[in-house]
């Protein structure tokens, strides 16, 4: 197995350049070993090494892509909008996720998503709870008894 000197240098160019973007910091000692074996041991074993760390890197990539990641927000919400009545507002907890919630609402629905301490004082019907913190979500269980609909790491909740 023969490897052109210049298409490695730019593989392993390449592979620091992509690594500084992305802070992976396995992939800039990698790319700095490589660098290393290619003028200590040759092209041969530089680029078999290269060879392998890709190979690695997209087996690694693939089985990421496979799962599932993060909560289904944009799924809760349009479950929760669809059951809003006319003046009614959504809770949300926890409080930092009410963003989140207005983000996938129509303009004119924003301002009735609230965060739950303000819900709490309110007359919300529909509430909306990341499920990955279930301290926040004890209150907006007790309050909101009805489950209307379960999604990754979101639960759509009314009373």
């Amino acid at each position: 197995m023969s490897f052109d000197r210049a298409v490695l240098a730019k593989a392993v160019r390449e592979l620091l350049d992509r690594s500084i973007e992305s802070k992976g910091v396995v992939d800039i000692f990698a790319a700095a070993g490589i660098a290393v074996l290619s003028s200590s041991y040759g092209e041969r074993i530089a680029g078999s090494v290269l060879l392998l760390t890709i190979a690695l890197s997209v087996g690694h990539i693939l089985a990421y892509r496979r799962k599932p990641h993060g909560a289904e927000w944009s799924r809760a919400t349009a479950v929760a909008a669809a059951n809003l009545k006319d003046n009614d507002e959504i809770a949300v907890a926890p409080p930092f996720a009410v963003n989140v919630v207005r983000y996938y609402v129509s303009e004119n629905r924003r301002p009735r998503i609230v965060p739950l301490p303000e819900a709490s004082a309110r007359s919300a019907s529909i509430a909306v709870c990341a499920t990955q913190h279930p301290s926040d979500c004890d209150q907006l269980r007790r309050d909101y008894g009805r489950v209307i609909a379960g999604f990754r790491g979101v639960e759509v909740r009314a009373r």
